[in-house]
């Protein structure tokens, strides 16, 4: 064989053995693609999947909170309850800190129907809890403006409900629902035992029962409801214009000398009201809250 023929079987060998690697090369691309779009097939499936059954567990629970809440609409005479409904517009707007002011609007002058669903209030707050002692409602209307649900049991209510209702209490603030006050109202709530308040809206009872109290406040609660402040963060002890009642009652003039326990005044007297931050963000820039005109 010349040299020549000799080169040309070494270029043919070469030609082919490239051959070969692209053909490989090709089928490798090929199977990486198939699997590639199985993959993503699989993929695609799992997200459909998990979106479909977000929705059904989303149209499942909905279903669900309606047949509670008509299940509660049919057992509101048998447990002693008036329907949830809205009241007077009481208006809002701040209450001057002073002792004086304070003694010339008690809850008895600026609440005429008890326990309040808007009216005047001072511009401090109290920290979501549960309760054993009374707090002012001066201070948890303005709660209620800011999207709170306030949950009061009478002096005479039946001591196993009123624990009930306290339990109810810690594992709704442990849940979802953590805009919410448990307490004793400081007088006789008016032919009931029970009273959830909301802005706007009332509803008593004389029999305490967690479904009643649950679907009121899945109702009405922060962004639900209709508070002029509704979607701000929680107010808990420690932040600016958060009154602790740190075991006792939290009373201002004139009740703190009525029920003859010491004052809130000192407290509220010059101090800086409430505010849109939430204590935890650090970063957050907080901002005075404005005194609010009277809703519409």
């Amino acid at each position: 064989m010349s040299e020549e023929e000799q080169f040309e079987s070494k270029r043919e060998r070469q030609k082919a053995r490239r051959a070969a690697r692209l053909e490989q090369e090709a089928q490798q691309a090929k199977a990486e693609g198939v699997r590639r779009t199985a993959t993503y097939g699989i993929v695609g499936l799992v997200v459909v999947a998990l979106i479909g059954l977000l929705v059904f567990r989303q149209i499942q629970k909905g279903q669900q909170e309606e047949e509670q809440a008509a299940e509660v609409a049919a057992r509101l005479d048998e447990l002693g309850c008036t329907p949830d409904e809205r009241q007077a517009d009481l208006g809002g707007g701040h209450i001057s800190g002073t002792g004086d002011a304070l003694s010339q609007e008690p809850p008895s002058v600026i609440y005429p129907d008890a326990p309040p669903s808007s009216g005047r209030h001072i511009g401090q707050v109290a920290p979501s809890g549960v309760y054993d002692v009374k707090i002012d409602p001066r201070f948890t209307t303005h709660n209620l403006e800011h999207g709170y649900i306030v949950a009061w049991y009478d002096a005479d209510s039946p001591a196993d409900q009123v624990e009930e209702l306290k339990a109810w209490g810690e594992e709704m603030l442990d849940g979802d629902y953590p805009k919410l006050i448990v307490s004793e109202y400081f007088e006789d709530i008016p032919d009931a035992n029970f009273a959830y308040t909301a802005w706007f809206f009332r509803q008593t009872c004389d029999t305490f029962d967690a479904d009643v109290a649950e679907v009121f406040t899945r109702t009405h609660y922060d962004t639900n409801g209709e508070g002029p402040e509704k979607g701000i963060p929680t107010h808990n002890v420690g932040a600016q214009g958060v009154i602790d009642p740190e075991g006792e009652d939290l009373f201002l003039p004139p009740l703190d000398e009525e029920f003859g326990t010491s004052s809130a005044v000192d407290d509220v007297e010059g101090a800086e009201p409430a505010t849109d931050v939430d204590p935890g963000n650090e970063d957050a820039e907080a901002e005075d809250e404005p005194v609010e005109a009277a809703t519409e």
